[in-house]
C-alpha cells in the first residue's frame, strides 16, 4: 500500500482523474493580411477547432465528480500583417473511470476531418502526448482503514473520504503496479499550481502525526 502526501485538506483521497494532453497543429496558407481571401489563417482554423472541442461533453462519476477540458498553450503567427501559416495548441482533458486517450483522440480526429473538408489547403494533425487513466481505491481497503484509525487516534475522528479532480501518481501505482494507493496531506488543492501556494503549519503537524501513527500501528 502507498500513501502520497498530496494536498487533500487532511482528507483521505481515494481516487484521482486521468490526464490526457493532445498536441494539435494546423498549417494554413500565409499571405499578406490585406488579401486574406487568398490564404488560410491557421489561427482562425484553430479557433474553429477549439470551439468544437469545447462542445465535447466531459465524463461524470459518482466518485470523481466530473472531468474537464483546458486549452493550456497556443502558439502561432509571426507578424500581425501576415496570415499565420502555423498554429499549435496543447489541450488537456481530465477523465474519469471508463474513459481513455483513444476515445478522446477519436473525437479530436473527427473534428479535424470536418474542418479540413471546408478547404483542401488546410492541414491539421493531432498527437496524444500524455495518456493516463483515472485511478480509484474502493472504500474499505486496508490503506484507507489504516488512515482512518490513525486519524481517530490523533484527532479524535476519522478523516472523511474524498477524491481528487486532478491527476496524481496514484494512477500509475493503482493501474500499472496494482498497489492500493491513496493521498493524505495538508494543504488545499485549490491553492496548488495557482501562483500563491500556502499551507497551515498546524495541518502539517497533524499530517505528520497521522503518518507516524499509521506506520506504528502497521508495524504493531
Amino acid at each position: 500500500m502507498v500513501v502520497i502526501g498530496e494536498p487533500t485538506n487532511l482528507t483521505i483521497c481515494r481516487g484521482c482523474e486521468g490526464m490526457l494532453e493532445v498536441i494539435i497543429e494546423v498549417t494554413g496558407v500565409p499571405v499578406h493580411a490585406c488579401n486574406p481571401e487568398l490564404g488560410v489563417n491557421a489561427i482562425e482554423v484553430m479557433y474553429e477547432i477549439m470551439s468544437e472541442i469545447k462542445k465535447i461533453p466531459v465524463g461524470t462519476s459518482e466518485i470523481l465528480n466530473k472531468g474537464a477540458i483546458n486549452f493550456g498553450v497556443i502558439e502561432g503567427g509571426s507578424r500581425s500583417c501576415v496570415l499565420p501559416e502555423k498554429c499549435t495548441l496543447k489541450v488537456s482533458r481530465f477523465i474519469v473511470e471508463g474513459e481513455n486517450g483513444a476515445q478522446f483522440m477519436k473525437q479530436i480526429e473527427a473534428i479535424l476531418e470536418e474542418v479540413k473538408k471546408k478547404d483542401e489547403r488546410i492541414q491539421a494533425t493531432a498527437i496524444l502526448g500524455y495518456d493516463t487513466l483515472a485511478g480509484v481505491v474502493q472504500d474499505g481497503a486496508e490503506v484507507i482503514e489504516m488512515l482512518k484509525e490513525a486519524g481517530r487516534e490523533v484527532t479524535g475522528e476519522a478523516a472523511p473520504l474524498t477524491a481528487m479532480r486532478a491527476h496524481m501518481d496514484a494512477d500509475f501505482l493503482i493501474n500499472k503496479a496494482g498497489i492500493p494507493t491513496v493521498a493524505f496531506g495538508p494543504g488545499d488543492l485549490d491553492a496548488y499550481n495557482a501562483g500563491a501556494e500556502w499551507v497551515n503549519i498546524s495541518d502539517v503537524v497533524t499530517a505528520v502525526k497521522v503518518y507516524i501513527t499509521a506506520v506504528m500501528n502497521l508495524l504493531g
